[in-house]
């Protein structure tokens, strides 16, 4: 299997059928079914849409950066805020290419939204983890 064949057609075909039956996203059941790993998956996709990537784990979030977007908005457009500078918004994003969560989400904080790539599974950590007091919301 070349490097942009990261699954093969059946496996494809199987996770679109299982998608149809649960509702979750194919990469999501790929990975669950071992037939991909999210690092290899991010890394591909990263290159193929030429946009950075970011691990969530990684990252030191800021309460006042949080702020400026709610758990609700952050749950909904797959998104964490991660730095501000300036007018600038750097965001971790499920989807990075989803302009009209982007534009959603410069509009309601009156900055510029970068987007980076992340995973579905880091993400879902970071919202536990940076939105756990809805007070601090």
């Amino acid at each position: 299997m070349c490097e942009v064949d990261l699954v093969t057609p059946a496996q494809v075909e199987e996770a679109l059928e299982m998608q149809c039956q649960e509702g979750e996203k194919v990469v999501e059941i790929l990975v669950r079914l071992g037939y991909i790993d999210w690092d290899k998956f991010l890394h591909f996709l990263s290159n193929t849409i030429r946009t950075p990537s970011i691990k969530l784990a990684n990252c030191d979030f800021h309460r006042d950066v949080l702020r400026l977007l709610p758990r609700e908005l952050a749950v909904k457009h797959e998104a964490v805020p991660v730095d501000k500078l300036s007018y600038l918004l750097t965001v971790g994003m499920v989807c990075p290419l989803d302009c009209h969560a982007v534009r959603a989400m410069a509009d309601h904080t009156g900055l510029r939204v970068k987007p980076l790539l992340c995973s579905i599974h880091d993400l879902r950590a970071a919202i536990e983890k940076c939105y756990r007091n809805p007070e601090d919301n």
